[in-house]
């Protein structure tokens, strides 16, 4: 204990000293650096520097061959549907809706884009065409409780292929479809 006082108590001093709160030690006083206003190197583009028009790469037409395409069906797991307000709406996407476009990507099926928006906090509701396999996500709900509209954003169409859902629907889930 003896030899750690006088450590202690310089250590105390010193802290004292430099303190911002004492008024004994002046501010030092700081310049900005000075700044040339003139640039050190100029660039001047001449018409030698482009490239000349028998750079352009052309086109080359390829004859077209004819293939023949076999079909294979594979059966899979059915899929459960619900058939509650926020779930599986058939439409097109306001524009309002369109304006929260958050990002798509083909996916192998529903469920997956279903699960794709559990998984994005920022994803709000989504939407999936079958006949390309196009999931979209939106940052928004598809529709307008506030107003208790529930296609709210949605312009309805039984022919356009597309089916939106919410990502949390009425019920209060956090999912419109299920394998079964």
């Amino acid at each position: 204990m003896a030899r750690l006082t006088p450590t202690f108590f310089l250590m105390i001093v010193s802290l004292a000293i430099a303190s911002p709160l004492n008024s004994a030690v002046g501010n030092i006083a700081r310049t900005a650096a000075p700044q040339d206003d003139t640039p050190t190197t100029t660039i001047t583009a001449t018409t030698s520097d482009l490239p000349s028009t028998t750079d352009v790469p052309t086109t080359t037409v390829l004859p077209t061959t004819t293939s023949i395409s076999t079909i294979t069906t594979t059966s899979s797991a059915a899929i459960a549907t619900k058939t509650i307000d926020g779930c599986n709406v058939q439409g097109t996407a306001d524009t309002a809706l369109a304006a929260r476009y958050f990002g798509s990507g083909s996916y192998a099926g529903i469920l997956k884009c279903q699960s794709t928006c559990r998984g994005v906090t920022a994803c709000v509701s989504y939407s999936w065409t079958p006949s390309t396999s196009n999931c979209t996500l939106y940052n928004s709900w598809m529709d307008d409780f506030n107003t208790g509209d529930t296609t709210g954003y949605v312009v309805l169409s039984d022919d356009s292929g597309t089916f939106f859902s919410d990502k949390y629907p009425s019920d209060g889930s956090d999912f419109c479809y299920k394998a079964i």
